[in-house]
């Protein structure tokens, strides 16, 4: 995210909102979301991209784990955010006729403190080379 600086960018993804394929938008409600809790940093971006365009917008379901909010999006619970390439098959990118704000890009970066080991340095180059032709 543009606050997050530092590290090593290896790959780069556009965000994208997210829903099951049979939710239901309602345009003049406020925008039912389903994010990780607080600390995680798509939930402070959709929020800060939201508020600043004056949208309407409230938490549906929070969890900590992403296979939990999926499900809550799957049902149909609200719109969630994920980085383009890895959206499951059980869930759809909204379609653009709502209007949705865009939300850009989040870097995939590597952090690294000291050398560490062999082992380490090994799996930090296969990342390099491999992450960016999957995603």
């Amino acid at each position: 995210m543009p606050d997050y600086q530092g590290g090593e960018a290896i790959a780069s993804r556009e965000l994208k909102w997210v829903c099951a394929p049979g939710f239901e938008y309602q345009p003049d409600q406020p925008l039912p979301l389903a994010l990780h809790p607080e600390g995680c940093i798509f939930r402070e971006h959709v929020f800060k991209t939201l508020n600043a365009l004056g949208r309407p917008h409230r938490v549906m379901f929070s969890a900590q784990g992403s296979i939990s909010v999926q499900a809550a999006v799957g049902t149909g619970m609200g719109l969630s955010v994920m980085a383009e390439g890895i959206i499951p098959d059980s869930l759809k990118e909204a379609p653009e006729e709502w209007r949705l704000p865009a939300l850009g890009q989040a870097d995939i970066r590597i952090y690294q403190m000291g050398h560490g080991s062999p082992f380490l340095a090994e799996f930090i180059e296969t990342l390099r080379r491999e992450l960016p032709k999957v995603m």
